[in-house]
């Protein structure tokens, strides 16, 4: 398994916790805020005086999963047009 691969399932592992944990987002502005407060928590972390590698690494596998969760929840379910989206560049 490459050293990709091992990061997706990061990702992915960490996409279906808060999935379960946590409502799916309904509108752009609940997403795009959850969103930013993980980019925010990824920036603290990098702007410690000695950042932790794994906790940085920790915080970005949040945003990649938070942000595929804003696509999955509002670009497909929410947004018929999302849908048409992800066939037009060669999803579903």
């Amino acid at each position: 398994m490459s050293k990709a691969d091992r990061t997706f399932e990061l990702v992915r592992i960490e996409l279906e916790r808060a999935q379960t944990y946590f409502d799916d987002f309904h509108t752009y502005h609940q997403g795009f805020s959850v969103l930013k407060e993980k980019v925010d928590e990824l920036w603290k972390k990098i702007m410690d005086k000695n950042p932790d590698r794994d906790e940085v690494r920790r915080e970005a596998i949040h945003v990649a999963a938070m942000a595929i969760r804003f696509i999955v929840d509002l670009d497909t379910a929410a947004n018929p047009r999302g849908l048409r989206l992800m066939k037009k560049i060669g999803g579903e």
